[in-house]
């Protein structure tokens, strides 16, 4: 029982940190295609203004 409890925690630690990484991942893809998508958004203003 001791070893399938054992295994049992490496299990859900790897679960978290997977969880954990992907994440962060989706924040900062997120974050970049924002940034992309305002300066892209503020070229096609100027670009009507001018």
């Amino acid at each position: 029982m001791k070893s399938t409890k054992i295994g049992f925690k490496i299990v859900v630690m790897v679960c978290a940190v997977v969880i954990a990484i992907s994440a962060i991942m989706g924040f900062i893809i997120n974050h970049k295609v924002e940034s992309v998508l305002q300066s892209q958004a503020t070229e096609l203003l100027q670009k009507k203004l001018s």
